[in-house]
């Protein structure tokens, strides 16, 4: 899998046969998950594209570009659908709801919009007090979390597009915000050093626990299992975290490895954006490269 400059992004279909990634030559391409081969045309924008997406049906793409622009493809042609959703700034990720019908975009200014996707219009603008670096779906496509350099989370109804309660609060930028499987709890991973684990219905703080440096990634596992996985930005770390299996239970965070080999149990893929060449590694070891 070649671009002719960085990668940025890289996704796997629902079903795991196709893959997508996002270039710095302005393209995001398809490719066939098993071979490695190219599928249909190029998908191409007049920026940097920085995020390419499946949806959860794998039947389009959505992809997120410097030249302010979101746009849908087929997904097995590359085929472009519908008009671009048309942003003041650069557009650094865009994501779909769980039932595909919307998607949720984020740019460098202070607000995500969520877009209608069949019509490409423009359905609600979420604000913060400063720039949004992330937004995330519950898993029931009800709420959607919002992250900002405002060092706020906030809940929103993706019906009314109303704010749900008190922000979920740092001390510096927030990073990311995800919801748990069962949609009960939030993890956010913030600059501030700290991953913090929330009620998603009381907006509660639930845990604190202390991360080096900035942590640029913070989710659930999406089997139940109650594991956090965080990863700290500044000294390149990765650490798993069991969490307690039930919101009322005594907030604690219990470590259970604390390097980067120990994603690959849990992980299908390993993205190395380095060069120009995206790699696939074997879930089960880390250190066997399986193609490309």
């Amino acid at each position: 899998m070649y671009h002719e400059k960085t990668i940025d992004h890289a996704a796997y279909s629902p079903d795991g046969r196709r893959v997508v990634t996002a270039s710095d030559d302005n393209t995001a391409r398809l490719w066939d998950g098993l071979t490695g081969a190219p599928l249909g045309i190029p998908m191409a924008h007049k920026g940097i594209v920085k995020h390419a997406a499946f949806s959860p049906d794998g039947k389009q793409v959505v992809t997120a570009s410097d030249d302010s622009t979101v746009r849908l493809w087929d997904a097995q042609t590359g085929a472009a659908l519908g008009q671009a959703m048309q942003h003041e700034d650069n557009v650094l990720s865009a994501i779909f709801s769980p039932d595909s019908r919307q998607i949720a975009t984020v740019g460098s200014n202070d607000a995500a919009r969520l877009w209608d996707a069949k019509t490409g219009r423009l359905l609600k603008t979420l604000w913060h007090e400063d720039t949004v670096s992330y937004a995330s779906f519950s898993y029931d496509g009800q709420q959607i979390a919002t992250a900002s350099f405002d060092h706020t989370v906030r809940l929103w109804d993706v019906q009314t597009g109303v704010s749900l309660g008190q922000p979920l609060r740092h001390e510096d930028t927030v990073r990311q915000a995800s919801y748990s499987p069962d949609g009960r709890r939030i993890v956010t991973g913030s600059d501030d050093g700290t991953v913090r684990l929330w009620d998603a219905k009381t907006n509660a703080l639930l845990g604190v626990l202390p991360a080096p440096g900035r942590v640029g990634t913070a989710v659930f596992h999406p089997n139940k299992d109650q594991v956090l996985i965080a990863r700290s930005a500044k000294d390149g770390e990765a650490r798993i975290w069991r969490i307690p299996p039930h919101p009322a239970a005594k907030p604690a965070f219990e470590s259970v490895q604390d390097h980067l080999k120990t994603i690959a149990l849990f992980s299908i893929l390993l993205a190395l954006l380095l060069e120009r060449t995206w790699h696939v590694f074997s879930r089960h070891r880390f250190n066997q490269r399986l193609h490309y």
